[in-house]
């Protein structure tokens, strides 16, 4: 049944457009307009979009948008969906009816119509949909309690076999021996503390950071007047802490 939809979708936006394009005197019925961009909306809501949901942005329905979890009053307020469709919707069909009409008087009905929907479909439309589902990203602080992650800290578990003593062979040959048993278990709660440049208890910030004030004071020389701040590196340097 789905596919009967869909056929008929594209052969009635079809003919649609077919009309845009043959009809070569300047007054021309906007209902052909309508349906080419309604036959073409609804398409590409049933089968692009959701395949930039599903292959693309894998949409999670059980995450927490920010405005729930950051309810502030003021900046983050959980706001009813026609609500926030209605701003997006403002967002996307605003140029429309400015760039539209001048298009068409340049260049005829087709090409405007078809850079109106094409682009919408393509450019607005998947934006509109990537800001909502970013939106949607929150920080799993218990993720790591999930069953599919819990081999991720066998190094760790070799490294302390190793520093009780037991040579590296071994402790890799035991930890590799648990893994295939399902019998493998590590204590997360344990805090790890490593030392070495780049891990979480020595990320260089300081050094990160005069090595990019020393390439802003570089490039300030060879080019005067103050650096723009939309520079490679400012955007980060500036927020590192």
């Amino acid at each position: 049944m789905n596919k009967i939809w869909g056929i008929a979708l594209a052969v009635v936006g079809a003919f649609a457009l077919g009309g845009i394009a043959l009809y070569r005197q300047e007054p021309i019925n906007s209902l052909w307009i309508v349906v080419a961009a309604v036959c073409i909306y609804m398409l590409g809501y049933r089968f692009y979009a959701a395949w930039i949901a599903a292959k693309v942005l894998t949409v999670d329905p059980t995450r927490a948008t920010p405005a729930e979890r950051l309810n502030n009053g003021r900046d983050f307020v959980p706001t009813h969906k026609w609500v926030v469709f209605g701003h997006h919707f403002a967002a996307i069909a605003g140029p429309g009816p400015l760039v539209g009409p001048t298009l068409a008087a340049q260049f005829g009905y087709l090409p405007g119509t078809l850079w109106i929907i094409i682009g919408s479909v393509l450019g607005g439309c998947v934006q509109d949909m990537t800001i909502l589902m970013l939106s949607h990203i929150r920080i799993k602080k218990d993720i790591l309690q999930d069953e599919k992650y819990k081999q991720l800290f066998s190094v760790e578990a070799v490294n302390e076999l190793v520093n009780q003593g037991v040579p590296f062979r071994e402790a890799y040959k035991t930890i590799g021996n648990q893994i295939q048993t399902g019998e493998f278990y590590f204590d997360q709660s344990k805090s790890l503390n490593h030392s070495h440049e780049g891990s979480l208890g020595n990320l260089n910030l300081p050094e990160i950071k005069a090595e990019m004030a020393q390439w802003r004071a570089s490039c300030a020389a060879r080019r005067p007047g103050p650096l723009p701040s939309t520079a490679p590196g400012s955007f980060f340097m500036d927020r590192l802490v």
